[in-house]
Order: C-alpha cells, then structure tokens, then sequence
C-alpha cells in the first residue's frame, strides 16, 4: 500500500509540476509543441519524468516565468493548506 502511494504521489506531483510550466507560455501566446505530464520512456531523451517543449518566440518574462512557476505553485499550496 506504501509503495502505491509513493507512486501516486510521484504521478501527482510531477503532473503538478510540468503543467504549472506549460500554464506560463500557453497563457501568454507561446506555442506549445509537446506537454509530457506523466512519466515515460523517450528514445531521443531517455526516462523523463515530465517535460514542456515550447516555441522560443517568446519574451525574457516568458522564460523567467516558466522556470519559477513550478515554485510559486508549491508556495500557493503551502498557504492554501496553512
């Protein structure tokens, strides 16, 4: 049951986590190529857990943004639950 859990949790939080860095970009207009929110296997990457693949046509903020949301959301949740 433990190791379920893990695993659902893993799904989760990495489903959680790629999506927070495909919401900045589609948000404001980037083109989003490929949005991975679960685990897999990929023959040009190997394992991934998740990952976001975008358009480069877009802004500094856009970039800044999708690298920090993944932090914002976490912080978000912590409030929520506090």
């Amino acid at each position: 049951m433990l190791a379920l859990s893990i695993i659902l949790l893993v799904l989760l939080k990495t489903a959680w986590h790629e999506g927070s860095h495909a919401l900045v970009p589609w948000a404001q207009g980037a083109t989003l190529h490929e949005v991975r929110l679960l685990p897999g296997v990929s023959p040009d990457l190997g394992f991934y857990f998740g990952y976001v693949s975008r358009d480069d046509d877009g802004t500094w903020l856009i970039g800044a943004c999708v690298l920090g949301m993944p932090h914002l959301c976490r912080s978000n949740r912590f409030l929520i639950a506090d």
